[in-house]
């Protein structure tokens, strides 16, 4: 508390120093002190700011928060921050229902750094993090709390040059995202500043699309609507005509099945569905229980679609679904007339129904189950070897649109197909109508080429052409 303000460059320069040597216990250093920083990139000024700056430190100091080491085998959990000019991150233990610092990460934005897009800075934050905190991502399981998607924007199949290169250096650790909910008893709350309110105040929610869906009937056709809104207020409209006998709770389920699968179609996580059925919201809500055989299955695929996103149901009175009402309307007319920029479909049967269809498939002859939980949901194994075999093997693979594909150095992605399916590709291409009676060689290589993968596809191919007759 008694040391002075720099006068020279080179003072600066010391107190500098210092702060760097004091980086880990710190929370937020070089946000709290980049002003004297940049003191050093100009003519030597000692501004009012760089004196609040310097005071502000001192108090800090005077009862820094006690670090706490970590223990063997358990979890550690990361928060990011990514301010304007610098990234930052804090490693915290749970102990007795309190969260613990373990060590701060700080580090200011050089060159075209500060320009990345918000969610690569934070991508970048975790790549500093990690080169930081190295022996803690090696001996522990990382669990990142974080509000935005930065899991999906790491393995979207769209990440290219720095985001791919820093996916490939995560992917050694042991990895885990998790939404970020309650922080408990804010032990680091001058880092954590950034994400939570006051003591008194509710935490600030997440930004989230909204969806209204409705649903018309009458003698002949059925109409269903759904209007996506997205954080910017871009609008997709969308209207459907059912071409089959359904009740109104049944169109307005329908409706609400078609919504959830454009917003997984646009990549949404955290919506607000607005619905002006009671009957559906408070059956969705489980206020109400469902009583018929059909209700049930609608329901069922409800729950399903929902997952583990974030989703709020609200009902929501007449006169404030409009938009939602007037296309269900045009939808359920005899001659349907699509406004422009609107999309629309005609609906044959009812999508319950189309279980027939849907080929099952036996759990343990399904080579994808585990790798497309891992990458849509972050499921793993309970055995430690068999997590650490199923995340180096998800290193290879890519979910696009819930199809699981397989990475290549040198060609296109390789759509993954299981056991029957499988079948079914080695029939048609080794005696379909473009077929040549090819051996098991070439057989493999014409897969490839035309972008099917499969674990076995050798064996296979080895047993498909030995049980061929004509070969």
């Amino acid at each position: 508390m008694e040391l002075s303000p720099p006068n020279t460059v080179k003072e600066v320069q010391s107190l500098n120093g210092k702060i760097a040597a004091l980086n880990r216990f710190v929370s937020r250093a070089m946000d709290k002190c980049l002003p004297l920083f940049r003191t050093l990139k100009k003519p030597f000024e000692w501004t009012d700011k760089c004196q609040q700056v310097f005071e502000n430190f001192k108090v800090y100091l005077s009862s820094p928060p006690m670090l706490s080491p970590s223990r063997q085998g358990e979890e550690l959990y990361l928060y990011l921050a990514v301010p304007q000019a610098t990234v930052s991150a804090a490693s915290i233990r749970e102990e007795d229902g309190s969260q613990r610092p373990v060590y701060f990460t700080s580090q200011a934005f050089r060159g075209a750094e500060e320009r990345y897009p918000q969610m690569e800075k934070l991508a970048f934050t975790l790549v500093i993090a990690a080169r930081k905190l190295k022996p803690y991502f090696q001996a522990h399981t990382i669990v990142i709390l974080m509000a935005r998607p930065i899991r999906r924007a790491m393995s979207s199949s769209e990440a290219t040059g720095r985001m791919a290169l820093w996916t490939v250096e995560l992917s050694e650790f042991d990895i885990q995202y998790l939404p970020r909910t309650a922080i408990k008893r804010q032990v680091v709350a001058d880092f954590i500043a950034k994400f939570t309110l006051k003591d008194g105040q509710e935490v600030e929610e997440t930004p989230q699309w909204n969806i209204y869906t409705n649903r018309s009937s009458n003698r002949q056709v059925g109409g269903a609507s759904v209007v996506l809104i997205s954080l910017e207020d871009d609008r997709i409209e969308c209207m459907i005509q059912l071409e089959f006998h359904t009740t109104n709770n049944e169109a307005e389920y329908e409706a609400l099945i078609v919504g959830l699968d454009l917003a997984r179609a646009v990549g949404v996580e955290n919506m607000v569905i607005h619905c002006d059925s009671q009957v559906i919201t408070s059956q969705v809500n489980s206020s109400y229980e469902c009583k018929t055989e059909r209700m049930k299955k609608h329901l069922d695929e409800v729950k399903c679609q929902i997952g583990c996103l974030q989703i709020k149901f609200v009902q929501i009175l007449r006169e404030e679904n409009e938009c939602a009402d007037q296309l269900a309307k045009v939808a359920a007319a005899e001659r349907m007339l699509v406004p422009k920029q609107v999309l629309s479909f005609i609906q044959t049967s009812s999508l319950i129904d189309n279980e027939a269809h849907v080929l099952k498939i036996d759990s343990e002859n399904n080579w994808t189950m585990q790798l497309i939980s891992y990458l849509k949901n972050g499921t793993l194994p309970n055995e430690k070897d068999a997590t650490r075999k199923l995340k180096v093997q998800a290193s290879r693979f890519i979910l696009i649109k819930d199809v699981l594909y397989k990475r290549g150095f040198s060609r296109p992605y390789l759509r993954c197909f299981i056991l029957e399916e499988a079948e079914y590709v080695m029939r048609e291409i080794h005696e379909g109508i473009c077929g040549n009676h090819s051996g098991a060689r070439s057989l493999v290589h014409k897969l490839i080429r035309v972008g099917y993968y499969w674990p076995t596809m050798q064996k296979g191919a080895d047993a498909y052409i030995k049980t061929c007759d004509k070969c």
